[in-house]
């Protein structure tokens, strides 16, 4: 069943109510007196802070499940003792358990007015309205005629409408052949209502032929439609919504939500099956048969030799037919087809008759074959119709005596024979058997071993069986003996799969195999020697430095890959580096220098290293043997490079200026003491000062050199340009005279 949902409009604003509602029952409380507290001028702010509203009364709507509600109308009139301005406001509430603002409730404020005045009405209205000037009005207001289902249920003085209203479309056939006629039923719980229900279809179905169209129905009633071609309908039923009426006029219903079905219509073939002869019985062949519908398979048939047409047609069809035919007369008709195959025979009168007499070709055959001759028929007539034909001139075919005997082939290259009879020219009907009969041609073909390591070889052995010639292909070639053999691969050097195919051919067929062998891939080597270990700059940067080895490769493989271990102990069991957890992985590189990251050395610690390699084919060798072991120094070497290089003042120094040169040196530790610096100053002076002055005499580009040397002995040094100026003129203002 089809439901429609009415729509509540309140003052200008419509709410989607749902449908199923039971009776509503509408409440009017007093609110209380404003507590001690309140003045006549707050009054309303207490109303507001406790119950949301300000006015002598509060309005609910309460329901076990739904309420509808149309159209409301309100009127205002002012009286003395009431405090304003305020709001009124109209609130539906529907709760589970008749409880206003409880868990479960769904509320609706169906219209707030704001009172500007002391006296006047509103209704139907929507949105906020000022009325006057008063500043201080007071107020009351009523409630009309509420109609919930079509029942007042209270009322004073204006009025409401609304009602559950809903409305149902069946069809009792979702599916249905073309031409097959169903009904179609609805129902509308209205009474009373503006405007009217329309009926619609569009589709494949259809009335009286129409596809499409649409009629004004009372509120329940059926009719009859019928499925047009394959493909889907619709029905629908919709009404048309009115203006609301007075009070007095009645309950006006809202707008009904369109109802549809859908019909899916479907085509289902019989046979329309022709018979066509002439007056005296004969089937007409070549008559043309033509229908007035096309059923996707043509509207035009020719007979056959049995005088037979058909064509695919729809059921429950009445189907206009025309006959034609050389020499005879034309024929229509109709054919009402119902749900299985219809036969038509027609009848044609045509022009018929014979004369004098004919001959045609005749046979007579026997086991040796067959002979022709003639036959010959003359007319009757009578009757208009041939006579018989005569019997056929042919003489029968010669069988020999011994026709049929049992007699034996020649022999075939494997010296079989087979059986036959005597044929009708007198030779025996056997042939050598065929070679197929022969035994089959075989081979087998093996490896060992069937893996090898790179530069060595396998031994291929053969076994052929009634083969007469043997070819090898693949990695090998060349004729084979057909007896069998065995041959050495030679030394394999390409790390792949190699095939070795044999071909052997006899009598009966050929037979191929294949045996494999496969090469493992070349393991590279790290040397000659031992990986070495270099030191870094170690004026700019921490402990550090370099691993380098040697790379070799029996096939020749570059290097794709290495890895690097460190350790601060004996042995690599808990390498304190390594290259693959360090970058993730194997370090992907065809170079045979690392350079060891910053952070992964300490100071003042005994180091060594090994490597192992990989080559293209994905081999790796095995570990290295260690490198010599080396110590890093006991400090940082002092740090002299930006951003700790010296500093001058001023920064563009003059001629004949005195500039101070700053250290920034720092040191990694050692003995504060024994630290010393030397300075260079580009022009042949120097100083050993650790923030020296120096003046030059004349301009240009000088290159400063600081070197600083720690405690231990570890030296560094950062050079700067500096460029010489002029001394900037002094003007000096002179006053005129």
């Amino acid at each position: 069943m089809f439901v429609i949902s009415a729509m509540a409009i309140l003052t200008g604003v419509c709410f989607l109510m749902p449908v199923g509602a039971k009776a509503a029952i509408w409440q009017t409380e007093g609110v209380p007196e404003a507590p001690s507290g309140y003045t006549s001028t707050n009054y309303c702010d207490y109303h507001r802070d406790n119950y949301g509203d300000c006015g002598p009364y509060i309005y609910t709507v309460s329901d076990i499940d739904q309420a509808y509600i149309g159209h409301f109308a309100a009127s205002f009139q002012g009286t003395a003792g009431w405090i304003g301005p305020g709001l009124v406001a109209v609130t539906s509430c529907l709760s589970n358990n008749q409880a206003l603002y409880s868990t479960g409730s769904s509320c609706w404020l169906l219209y707030n007015v704001e009172l500007r005045n002391s006296a006047g009405s509103i209704s139907t209205t929507d949105g906020t309205r000022t009325i006057g000037n008063d500043p201080n009005p007071t107020f009351r207001y009523w409630v009309t005629n509420i109609y919930v289902n079509e029942a007042i249920v209270w009322g004073i003085s204006n009025w409401a409408e609304g009602r559950h209203v809903y409305g149902t479309l069946n069809t009792g056939e979702s599916t249905v052949n073309v031409g097959e006629s169903f009904a179609v039923s609805w129902q509308s719980d209205w009474s009373d209502y503006e405007g009217g229900l329309i009926l619609s279809w569009e589709g494949a179905v259809g009335r009286n032929g129409s596809t499409s169209g649409s009629i004004s129905v009372d509120k329940s009633g059926a009719l009859l439609f019928t499925g047009l071609s394959p493909g889907v309908g619709y029905i629908d039923l919709d009404n048309l919504c009115g203006p609301y009426g007075q009070a007095d006029s009645g309950v006006r219903p809202l707008c009904l939500e369109r109802r549809r079905v859908q019909v899916n219509v479907v085509a289902s073939f019989v046979n329309l099956n022709f018979y066509v002869k002439n007056q005296i019985g004969q089937p007409i062949s070549g008559a043309l048969i033509t229908i007035n519908q096309d059923f996707g398979n043509g509207t035009t048939r020719t007979t056959d030799s049995n005088g037979f047409a058909n064509f695919g047609v729809y059921t429950n069809r009445s189907i206009g037919y025309s006959i034609s035919a050389t020499s005879c007369n034309n024929m229509s008709g109709v054919a009402n087809v119902g749900t299985s195959d219809k036969t038509v025979n027609e009848t044609l009168s045509c022009s018929i008759g014979c004369s004098g007499s004919s001959t045609q070709s005749c046979t007579v055959s026997n086991a040796c074959g067959t002979s022709s001759g003639t036959q010959t028929r003359t007319c009757d007539t009578s009757t208009g119709n041939w006579n018989s034909w005569s019997a056929c001139s042919a003489v029968p075919p010669y069988i020999p005596p011994n026709y049929g005997s049992s007699c034996t082939s020649a022999a075939n290259a494997c010296g079989q024979t087979s059986t036959g009879t005597i044929s009708c020219d007198g030779s025996c009907s056997a042939t050598p058997p065929p070679l197929s009969s022969c035994p089959a041609t075989s081979v087998s073909i093996s490896a060992s071993p069937t893996s090898v390591s790179w530069n060595s070889s396998s031994t291929i052995t053969w076994s052929p069986q009634n083969a007469t010639s043997c070819t090898a292909s693949g990695d090998w070639n060349g004729s084979k003996s057909p007896s069998g053999g065995t041959e050495s691969t030679g030394n394999l050097t390409q790390v792949r799969r190699y095939t070795y195919t044999l071909e052997c051919t006899g009598l009966n067929g050929t037979d191929t195999k294949s045996a494999t062998v496969d090469v493992a891939a070349p393991v590279p080597v790290v040397g000659p020697g031992n990986p070495t270990y270099s030191v870094p700059n170690y004026c700019e940067s921490g402990p550090g430095g370099y691993i380098a080895w040697a790379y070799s490769d029996p096939a020749g493989s570059p290097q794709t890959a290495y890895e690097i271990q460190i350790t601060n102990t004996g042995n690599f069991n808990n390498p304190i580096y390594n290259s693959t957890d360090y970058f993730g992985s194997r370090i992907p590189s065809s170079s045979r220098v690392h350079s060891i990251p910053t952070g992964v050395l300490d100071w003042n610690t005994t180091y060594k290293a090994r490597v192992r390699v990989w080559n293209s084919y994905g081999s790796p060798s095995e570990w290295s043997g260690d490198t010599n072991s080396w110590k890093t120094p006991s400090y940082a070497y002092p740090n002299v490079i930006p951003p700790y290089q010296f500093t001058l003042l001023p920064t563009h120094p003059q001629q004949n200026k005195v500039v101070q040169f700053t250290d920034h040196t720092v040191f990694g530790g050692g003995n504060e003491n024994s630290r010393q610096w030397s300075w260079i100053f580009g022009d042949g002076a120097t100083s050993t000062q650790q923030n020296p002055t120096h003046t030059y005499s004349i301009i240009g580009n000088f290159t400063v050199i600081e070197t600083v040397t720690d405690a231990a002995n570890q030296t560094c040094s950062y050079s700067q340009s500096i460029n010489i100026q002029l001394p900037v003129p002094v003007i000096k203002e002179v006053a005129p005279k």
